[in-house]
């Protein structure tokens, strides 16, 4: 009898009418910790209500709440924090990543600059500083960060991911490949040292390396998608077709919605000459997406340039090919060839030869640049292009 009366009253004092702020935010990380956000939520809220100068639980809340997705409500938390506290550096570091989830990119990063002012041996704060910079084009800074990032951890994991990605991005491969290599010495069971290399390896034009990588990351972790729309890629661009095929259907099976999928077996539907089947995919991808770039000019070269007749149309080609480089600001300049080839399908022969001719001069080999020449003295002939067969 003792003993139940004894567990009623401590449920009773661990309620949070009978504990007091520190205890009530002990509690709430606790739950955090286990991933019970709506309940930590509530720990806070009587932390807060019995301490409302907290600048700690304002924080903790605020972390809490963005991981229930109300990143607004987590925003004015920190700042209230930030108001308490100015000098409270992890408050600025917690509203800096939250601005960046709403892509308020230079607000973010100048709250990540005034939190590693104030706490310049934050390795999560660098880390953050070189999400922001890389998100904003700043590739060199990102690296930078990232580097800061590891030698105030070494042990901080994403950052060395979250590095490579940067490298590969800015065209440093051979750097990124490095990394990737002494990460699988380091530790041969981590997915993504071979998926991040198998990235490189595909840019590198290293298809059957890529492939190697892909295979090592699927068998360490066989239900990650977007590793099979990967090998799919490194896949299609060795010309094993078939294979490639199996990879997209294995995706977009576990995935109806994955847009890159889609957009990708339609691309290896149109290399088996599966036009009807391409042509659906990129149009499922364009659905799910409407901003995916490479869905509307890979649409368009088809509906411009396919050697069957019903499955050309040039003024949707036209649309297409605009529609892919306004997404794009214009910068992918190899895809002007498909505007031109859009325009010769429709009979604009004159439009047709200008845009080719810009084609031309931004084409970066003499192979290249002799192809597009070739297709522009077609255009000059008044004549289209036809994909061969």
């Amino acid at each position: 009898m003792l003993r139940k009366l004894a567990q009623s009253l401590w449920r009773i004092l661990s309620t949070p009418l009978f504990t007091s702020s520190a205890a009530c935010l002990r509690r709430g990380t606790a739950l955090h910790d286990q991933g019970e956000y709506g309940k930590a939520v509530r720990w806070y809220d009587e932390a807060i209500r019995r301490k409302p100068d907290s600048a700690v639980a304002r924080n903790a809340r605020a972390v809490a709440l963005s991981w229930l997705g109300e990143i607004d409500r987590a925003i004015e938390d920190c700042s209230e924090a930030i108001r308490l506290d100015v000098l409270y550096a992890e408050a600025w570091l917690s509203r800096g990543a939250f601005r960046r989830m709403q892509g308020r990119l230079e607000e973010g990063l100048s709250d990540m600059d005034e939190a590693i002012r104030l706490d310049p041996r934050s390795s999560a704060a660098f880390f953050h500083r070189a999400c922001l910079l890389s998100d904003l084009g700043r590739l060199d800074e990102a690296v930078a960060d990232f580097d800061e990032a590891i030698r105030l951890d070494p042990h901080h994991g994403a950052a060395y991911e979250y590095r490579v990605c940067v490298l590969t991005q800015k065209g440093d491969l051979d750097r990124a490949i490095v990394e990737c290599t002494n990460a699988v010495h380091f530790n041969p069971k981590l997915a993504w040292t071979y998926k991040r290399r198998g990235i490189a390896w595909c840019e590198k034009g290293e298809y059957a390396k890529a492939v190697d990588d892909f295979d090592a990351a699927v068998e360490l972790e066989p239900d990650d998608l977007d590793l099979y729309v990967a090998r799919g890629l490194a896949l299609l661009r060795s010309g094993d077709y078939e294979e490639a095929l199996a990879d997209y259907q294995w995706a977009i099976k576990h995935d109806p919605k994955h847009a890159v999928a889609h957009n990708n077996r339609g691309y290896t539907f149109a290399a088996l000459g599966r036009f009807d089947e391409a042509l659906a995919d990129y149009r499922e991808a364009i659905r799910l997406d409407p901003n995916h770039p490479n869905a509307y000019k890979n649409l368009a070269w088809v509906e411009a340039t396919c050697p069957d007749a019903g499955h050309r149309d040039g003024q949707a080609a036209v649309r297409n090919a605009r529609k892919a480089l306004e997404l794009t600001g214009g910068k992918q300049t190899e895809w002007l060839e498909i505007l031109a080839a859009a325009y010769a399908e429709c009979g604009e022969f004159d439009e047709a030869a200008q845009w080719q001719a810009k084609a031309v001069d931004a084409a970066d080999d003499p192979q290249r640049e002799a192809e597009l020449r070739s297709r522009l003295d077609l255009y000059q002939a008044g004549k289209p292009y036809r994909e061969p067969p």
